[in-house]
């Protein structure tokens, strides 16, 4: 990533010393235009993106201080660092005044320059992660995006996607999700295996989950995804990690985040933690199986003790962890819990038939649901 930078000063030796000082001093600095004059300096800020402004106060034409006032009233995302030969009250009021980073004395002293060269690389970064994060968050969210400006290596970039989803059913709500991640901590555990400039943490539009988005030219293997994965899963709570390995470029986030929600829903293992990787080939596990000891479950509800009814569901939750669990079955499974957990046995009735009638009217349904 290179900062761009715009030198304003009216000497030629001091201008060109200035540039090649700070090129050599921070790789990450390039300088894309060199003024001896106001009056320049501002046409070219009207046509082009700067970074850094290093700027003398006493200019021909346009002097420093208008260039530092149209700065800040046109309010352009430049950093000024204001240079002077001479340390004068009203340079460095002015200075304040327009929000510069720092009031440099000519001539340069490479330790100086050093430190305030650092100081403006670190604030460009922590804005750009803000605007980059505000963007992607944008984009889950579907929202009409205005994107912010990109530095010119990020222009069109493509991203793969991660999605962390905890407990078993998408917009759970029960639980304090936000402690959970925070003890988690998905952004240390991440950077272990990918360089955290090259990746975003931002958050889903359930509370239980996460996206990380991976710059295309540093995606994971499976080996590394699984090293994360040891890292973030908890003892009290299901994890599943989704991994859409092509890359997608900002537009087409929102309909990829769905695509890995609904894959999330019909392929999460049931009451076991996971890592899938995302595939576009269409399958179906067969669960008749299970489905016809949960129906038969269900009818012995009408004719039989509460003893059995255990036996039955604790047969039947032992057969749904050998394999995957769609959605639709975990409903089922829910329904005879809620059952189970009722204390008036003469409710058993009432309660059965609603549901009976709910599961048969609505059979079809309840095994395409695409929510708990």
């Amino acid at each position: 990533m290179k900062i761009r930078v715009m030198v304003v000063e009216d000497e030629p030796p001091i201008q060109r010393s200035i540039c090649q000082k700070i090129e050599e001093t921070n790789k990450n600095f390039t300088v894309v235009a060199a003024f001896d004059n106001g009056k320049d300096a501002l046409q070219y800020l009207k046509e082009h993106p700067v970074d850094v402004m290093f700027v003398d106060m006493n200019l021909p034409i346009v002097s420093g201080k208008e260039l530092l006032d149209f700065c800040s009233n046109e309010k352009l995302s430049v950093l000024p660092v204001v240079l002077s030969g001479y340390t004068d009250f009203e340079y460095v009021k002015c200075a304040i005044t327009n929000h510069a980073i720092d009031y440099l004395l000519k001539p340069l002293k490479v330790q100086e320059l050093k430190l305030v060269l650092e100081k403006i690389e670190e604030k460009i970064q922590k804005q750009y992660l803000k605007e980059k994060v505000q963007n992607l968050t944008d984009a889950v969210r579907g929202l009409e995006m205005f994107p912010t400006k990109e530095i010119p290596s990020e222009v069109n970039s493509s991203y793969s996607i991660l999605l962390v989803s905890l407990g078993m059913c998408l917009y759970e709500n029960e639980r304090n999700y936000q402690e959970i991640f925070k003890n988690m901590d998905l952004e240390k555990a991440f950077s272990l295996i990918v360089p955290p400039e090259n990746f975003w943490l931002v958050d889903g539009k359930s509370i239980n989950e996460k996206l990380i988005f991976i710059r295309k030219d540093s995606i994971p293997d499976i080996n590394h995804l699984n090293q994360f994965f040891r890292k973030v899963k908890c003892s009290d709570i299901i994890v599943t990690v989704v991994y859409y390995k092509e890359t997608v470029e900002l537009p087409d986030i929102f309909s990829t985040y769905h695509l890995l929600q609904k894959y999330t829903r019909e392929h999460m293992i049931f009451l076991k933690n996971s890592v899938l990787i995302y595939s576009s080939e269409e399958f179906r596990q067969d669960f008749s199986d299970l489905r016809n000891k949960i129906d038969y479950l269900i009818l012995q509800c009408k004719n039989t003790n509460i003893d059995n009814i255990i036996e039955s569901y604790l047969l039947c939750v032992q057969s749904s962890k050998k394999k995957p669990c769609a959605t639709s079955n975990i409903l089922y499974l829910k329904y005879i819990n809620y059952i189970l957990e009722t204390e008036n046995f003469l409710k058993l009735k009432k309660i059965f038939s609603l549901f009976w009638r709910i599961i048969i009217v609505k059979k079809n349904y309840l095994r395409s649901s695409i929510s708990c």
